[in-house]
């Protein structure tokens, strides 16, 4: 409990003790009682709409006293503006008085004229330089007529030529060699692709048993290049998605303690039929 809230409190209680004390009838003394006892509670503990019931109780007494009907009144209010200072009289300009010209000796004929004598102030005499003569321009007598020679043309630098023998030749990556394969067999175990270019097959052993989890990787015989890799299911059968394009591969399984034979396709944009890859013979 803060001091505030004790004050309104103890004020309530004090106020409700009064009451109580003074010789009135039962029917207003104990009701007057209760509301003042009641009213220092709610003071200092009920906030009403998120407000104290002190700021409550004093905006209502407020409300109930204060004016409801405001009467407008027209009449403008009157500004008072500052002095205004004089104007100040203008300035007064002085004609321009005109001046006299120079007089300018008139000649004539008979006006004797005098030359300019250096005297000993002069500090400096420019000479003109003479113009240097140019050189006679040689001629040639051709048939009879004189023309001038022509012009000899510049030089131009000369580039050092290196022999192609020493010039150095860029190297080229050499193809792959792929080693040889025999052409696949066909098998009926996988069913037939309907897309042209995709290959499909099954690895399997000397007993004609699939062999699952076999790496398969398509090499193209041009490149060097693995063009498609993957790995077969539990049966041994394996598919690629992506058509391959036009051109001799060689197919080769490879597996950890296990050899097989490659085999060799030729794509040709048409459907290939499911090849068979199997374990060599003398492995």
């Amino acid at each position: 409990m803060t001091l505030k809230q004790f004050l309104q409190l103890a004020g309530g209680a004090v106020v409700a003790l009064i009451i109580f004390r003074l010789p009135l009838i039962a029917i207003i003394k104990f009701p007057l009682t209760f509301i003042a006892a009641v009213t220092g509670i709610l003071m200092a503990f009920v906030p009403i709409n998120g407000r104290p019931f002190s700021t409550w109780l004093s905006a209502f007494v407020k409300a109930i006293y204060s004016p409801t009907e405001f009467v407008w009144n027209p009449v403008a209010p009157v500004v008072t503006l500052p002095p205004i200072s004089p104007i100040p009289a203008p300035v007064s300009i002085p004609p321009i008085q005109s001046l006299n010209p120079i007089p300018v000796p008139e000649v004539t004929a008979s006006t004797p004229i005098t030359h300019f004598t250096p005297t000993e102030t002069t500090s400096a005499v420019f000479i003109k330089p003479e113009p240097k003569p140019e050189p006679p321009t040689p001629t040639v007598e051709v048939a009879g007529k004189t023309e001038k020679p022509p012009e000899p043309k510049p030089e131009l630098p000369k580039i050092p030529v290196t022999p192609a023998e020493n010039v150095p030749q860029p190297q080229f990556p050499q193809s792959v060699k792929v080693a040889t394969a025999n052409s696949a067999s066909v098998t009926s175990q996988v069913t037939t692709p309907t897309t042209p270019n995709i290959l499909a097959g099954i690895v399997c052993d000397n007993n004609n048993q699939p062999i699952g989890g076999i790496t398969v990787e398509i090499v193209d015989t041009a490149t060097g290049i693995p063009a498609r890799a993957l790995r077969t299911n539990r049966v041994g059968q394996f598919q690629i998605a992506i058509p391959l394009t036009p051109g001799t591969y060689n197919v080769i399984a490879e597996k950890e303690g296990v050899v097989f034979e490659p085999v060799s396709i030729q794509v040709k944009g048409t459907i290939i039929p499911p090849i068979l890859i199997s374990t060599k013979s003398n492995a």
